[in-house]
């Protein structure tokens, strides 16, 4: 994962000096084998030699890469499937919650549910935080309920744990997108089959 952090311009610089590196000390062996009376290194081994360098280094980078790359893949699945299950969990407490606020209100009928000439307290039922808010809002008896702000508070915690979530799985799918499209695994991107993944977008909780 250390090799996608990297600049370009440095990246590049670090292949070549591994590759001048590599090549050099493959030359040198080849030629031990090769031409093991000769007290000089023949051209063609040193060619050989960075041949075989080149090759190394780009296929030792680009399994580094991949590797860091698959990784930062599995987070951002395991970072969709924990916001899927946060979501679930806090849709199952909203839907308590409006059942239990709705028979709360029932009992306040007179006071807050008679329906005027705007009908602007007949009771809603909550889907969202936001709408939880609202009835908070409009009718202040919920409020004195213990069960009511117990719930609240846990859809509350929930909905800021979605947003942290959200907000490391959009990092995470930013390394990764960037990942794919540097060298060298931009060049090998299509045989991989890496696509890009897609971001959360703000809405409306």
């Amino acid at each position: 994962m250390w090799l996608q952090k990297l600049p370009f311009a440095v990246k590049l610089l670090l292949y070549v000096l591994v590759i001048f590196v590599l090549g050099t000390f493959l030359g040198v062996i080849v030629s031990l084998i090769a031409e093991p009376n000769n007290e000089e290194v023949s051209g063609w081994c040193i060619a050989t030699g960075y041949i075989l360098g080149i090759v190394i280094t780009l296929a030792g980078g680009i399994s580094v890469e991949k590797s860091g790359l698959h990784k930062l893949y599995e987070r951002a699945g395991a970072m969709k499937s924990n916001v899927t299950a946060i979501q679930e969990r806090m849709e199952n407490v909203i839907l308590q919650m409006d059942s239990l606020m709705y028979r709360h209100m029932e009992h306040e009928n007179d006071v807050y549910l008679k329906i005027s000439e705007d009908d602007a307290k007949k009771y809603r039922h909550v889907k969202t935080l936001k709408d939880i808010r609202t009835s908070l809002s409009t009718y202040p008896v919920l409020r004195s309920d213990e069960d009511i702000m117990k719930m609240f508070d846990e859809i509350a915690k929930d909905n800021d744990r979605i947003l942290n979530v959200k907000l490391e799985y959009n990092e995470c799918a930013q390394r990764y997108n960037a990942g794919i499209k540097s060298f060298p695994i931009s060049v090998f991107r299509g045989m991989f089959k890496m696509e890009p993944l897609e971001y959360y977008q703000n809405s409306e909780s």
